[in-house]
């Protein structure tokens, strides 16, 4: 989401974010930038998902990352939760990790090269779909995955032939080449409301932020996006396109706020208020 220099999103009051709050949070590359998305920013993107989880008590049912923003939900498992905090510290690192991918990324006149944006992309082993158990340990597309490297190559010259450099016109988007990338200003967020927080519904709505490269066509239908999944610490291995996940995730939850002590004085505000338990 572009805004204008100098203005800022509006924000709820702050408490909305805080306690067992339930956020999807969304953080855009400056002028859209694309270029940065590969393994070795995956692989980071997660350990900083851990370090905030950590750091404020939160649960990243779902996160996916785009060729040029990225999705996530957090969901608070204590009073002292601070999502605005938890989203201060990543966006800080984040920065830190824009600017080591565009060091190590070689970056020719016009954008980056296709062949070597194509080797760094990373997907499932082969004929691993949405039934089969994903692998952390993922496999270059030059050594055969579900996302043919030829596909990918092909997704890549779409992005950098969008007319305008750095310019938006929805996925297909080139990077501006004069300056290290950089996390735009401010992200977009939206609390979730507490009809959301049912089991089912909000199960649906993490499919919805997982699938989003599907529905943009950089993956077929029964392949899977190798830049999303979640960060439940102690889950390496989980994934949420998978039942099983999603049983251990409601049972992680659970007991994460059953083992809270009970809130003293004024449990709502405390709480976060709109804030109920998933259920």
């Amino acid at each position: 989401m572009a805004f204008p220099l100098g203005e800022h999103l509006p924000r709820l009051a702050r408490h909305h974010y805080q306690g067992h709050a339930v956020v999807h949070w969304e953080g855009t590359v400056a002028e859209r930038a694309t270029g940065w998305l590969d393994a070795a920013f995956h692989a980071r993107f997660r350990e900083l998902l851990l370090h905030a989880a950590a750091r404020e008590a939160l649960l990243c049912p779902v996160y996916c990352l785009m060729p040029d923003h990225f999705h996530l939900v957090w969901t608070g498992l204590s009073r002292a939760s601070d999502q605005r905090n938890g989203m201060k510290f990543l966006r800080e690192f984040v920065n830190v990790e824009l600017a080591a991918a565009w060091s190590r990324t070689s970056r020719p006149a016009g954008g980056a090269s296709v062949n070597a944006v194509a080797a760094n992309v990373i997907s499932w082993p082969s004929g691993a779909g949405k039934s089969a158990t994903p692998s952390h340990g993922l496999t270059s597309a030059a050594t055969g995955g579900v996302v043919a490297a030829a596909r990918v190559a092909a997704d890549v010259s779409r992005w950098q032939s969008a007319p305008g450099e750095g310019q938006a016109s929805g996925h297909g988007l080139t990077s501006a080449a004069t300056r290290p990338w950089r996390m735009q200003k401010q992200p977009f967020d939206r609390v979730i409301r507490p009809e959301e927080r049912r089991r089912g519904v909000f199960q649906a709505n993490c499919d919805y932020i997982r699938l989003n490269p599907e529905r943009a066509g950089f993956v077929a239908r029964d392949q899977e996006w190798p830049f999303a999944g979640w960060v439940v610490p102690g889950y390496p291995d989980l994934h949420p396109a998978r039942a099983e996940s999603w049983e251990l995730f409601w049972c992680v939850y659970r007991e994460a706020r059953e083992a809270e002590p009970p809130a003293l004085g004024n449990p709502g505000l405390s709480d976060g208020k709109g804030a109920p338990w998933l259920t």
